[in-house]
């Protein structure tokens, strides 16, 4: 990252506080304001009041729409709304494939994260030349992009999960059924995987000794 993106950056709302800076700002700029700041003293004149009144009345108000309120009433119900139309599955796999949807996809995860990051420093010292990086786009299995790939003429793929993202809470599978559903995957395109767990990074010994025994599993 430039080095103008470590320097010292105040809220412009003269609060004095310092603005976190973050990797995805050398894409879209340090912001000026801490979230929450940027309205901090400032009032809308009633002309102004009165037009975001009118803009948000009738129909253009999402909420007074009847197609809306019916959705809105069946889902409180408890009512499933059913799959998607097939037009509908036509306009998401079309806006998939456009330009600008590639573009922000592929900025959504240009960095490798931490624990990516650390998985590879281990990778690099144990097995040096042995797995490449992949989990930013570059290397795709079905619908899937493994976080790192063997490059030694292996059908192996190695994918990072943090406690916090693939927790039971998120996924709705326990930790053994989520390793076991992303395996499952892998295997339908006869590819043999691993996940590391975010707490095995504490471990770096058992860890190694896994990965090998992964390695010269036929």
């Amino acid at each position: 990252m430039n080095e103008k993106y470590y320097d010292h950056h105040t809220c412009a709302c003269g609060c004095g506080r310092s603005i976190q800076i973050k990797k995805h700002h050398s894409y879209y700029g340090i912001p000026k304001f801490i979230k929450g700041h940027g309205r901090k003293g400032r009032t809308n004149s009633p002309e102004h009041n009165k037009a975001i009144s009118a803009a948000n009345s009738g129909i253009n108000n999402p909420a007074k729409r009847p197609d809306v309120r019916r959705k809105n009433s069946l889902a409180h119900k408890g009512v499933p709304l059913g799959p998607f139309t097939d037009e509908h599955q036509r306009n998401i796999k079309i806006a998939a494939l456009r330009p600008e949807t590639k573009r922000k996809k592929a900025r959504s995860k240009c960095y490798i994260n931490a624990l990516e990051r650390r998985l590879l420093s281990i990778l690099e010292d144990a097995f040096p030349g042995e797995f490449a990086f992949t989990g930013n786009y570059q290397f795709r299995i079905g619908r899937r992009w493994p976080d790192f790939t063997n490059i030694r003429g292996q059908r192996k793929v190695i994918d990072m999960f943090g406690n916090y993202w693939h927790s039971e809470a998120k996924t709705g599978q326990t930790h053994d059924e989520h390793e076991a559903e992303r395996r499952r995957y892998y295997r339908g395109f006869e590819w043999d995987s691993i996940v590391v767990w975010e707490n095995e990074l504490e471990n770096t010994e058992r860890l190694n000794q896994r990965i090998y025994d992964f390695i010269e599993h036929d």
